[in-house]
């Protein structure tokens, strides 16, 4: 059984030995496809994986997928804080100087990108909000 463990830097990656497990409930392909949308969830890029996303219909499954990953990022800032407290509980293990470093690294290279999300159901209803809360957070990170 495959399970997220946040002290480990391979999650994504245990996938591939979870696709060979359940290649006996799915056809192969389907298992690549299923290993190659979790790998992109890491990045949050379809083009480092666009060899193995052909189909158009491919795309927009990754596409939501991703979108719906970071969908989070685009809820009110009451809802935003409870998740942003839940992802420091999940890495009570890290002192609290490295988190913030990371913590801000990461929410500063997800505004780098043009677009946080890549299908317009959720660029129309979520992008605004979502930089509005990542700066938010990236701010108060700075006080603390």
């Amino acid at each position: 059984m495959m399970i997220y463990e946040p002290t480990r830097s391979d999650n994504e990656l245990k996938c591939r030995i979870c696709s060979r497990v359940i290649n006996w409930l799915f056809k192969w392909e389907q298992c690549q496809h299923i290993y190659t949308l979790i790998m992109m969830t890491a990045s949050h890029q379809i083009d480092k994986w666009s060899n193995k996303v052909k189909e158009r219909e491919e795309y927009s499954d990754a596409a939501y997928l991703l979108d719906m990953d970071l969908s989070i990022l685009g809820s009110s800032w009451s809802v935003y804080e409870h998740y942003s407290h839940a992802v420091r509980q999940e890495y009570a293990h890290v002192s609290d100087d490295d988190y913030r470093v990371g913590r801000m690294a990461v929410l500063k290279e997800l505004l780098a990108h043009p677009t946080l999300y890549l299908t317009d159901y959720y660029y129309e209803r979520l992008e605004k909000q979502a930089r509005k809360n990542i700066e938010h957070e990236i701010t108060l990170l700075h006080a603390s």
